[in-house]
């Protein structure tokens, strides 16, 4: 149990903990590969036997090195859907523009965490976040309600479309 959270299926599979432990690539040694942490996580959600509409992966690190491109994290969300991953950069050493890269692209959220001390509060603050989802699959719809406005562009990373009209 993590936070209270069991980390394995009712049926006694594999834990997060042993899965870690047994993982060929898992070990420390001082260096650091962003990307296989969060390929660790992603293979874990894979593998799961049920499916929780709200998921969500944690990356703590405190070193820099191995980040994952663009198409790595398209791959991953085909082959898991669109979960967020959250990002906690450690100590001062961290690859700050890394993490919030991922983050951003996954729809998470990025936390530096200086001291061992706030490690706790902020990973405490992050899950009471994703258990609290109120909506999932939210569509919003914008209109230019004066004729001679348009819209021509959205800021933002989510999908978006716009009317041949200019006008939705």
């Amino acid at each position: 149990d993590v936070f209270g959270l069991r980390l394995c299926s009712e049926d006694g599979k594999k834990t997060m903990t042993s899965y870690i432990n047994d993982h060929p690539k898992m070990q420390a040694g001082g260096l650091t590969n962003i990307r296989l942490g969060v390929e660790l996580g992603m293979t874990f959600l894979k593998q799961r036997a049920f499916q929780n509409p709200v998921t969500a992966v944690m990356l703590l690190t405190d070193g820099q090195g191995g980040a994952p491109d663009a198409a790595t994290q398209t791959r991953w969300e085909a082959e898991v859907g669109a979960v967020p991953i959250h990002c906690f950069g450690f100590g001062a050493n961290h690859d700050a523009r890394t993490l919030a890269n991922i983050s951003d692209r996954a729809h998470g959220s990025f936390t530096f965490d200086e001291n061992i001390n706030t490690v706790g509060g902020a990973f405490a603050t992050c899950l009471g976040g994703v258990l609290s989802v109120t909506a999932q699959q939210v569509v919003m719809k914008i209109q230019a309600e004066v004729p001679w406005a348009t819209i021509h562009q959205v800021h933002t990373t989510y999908p978006v479309s716009i009317s041949s009209n200019g006008k939705e």
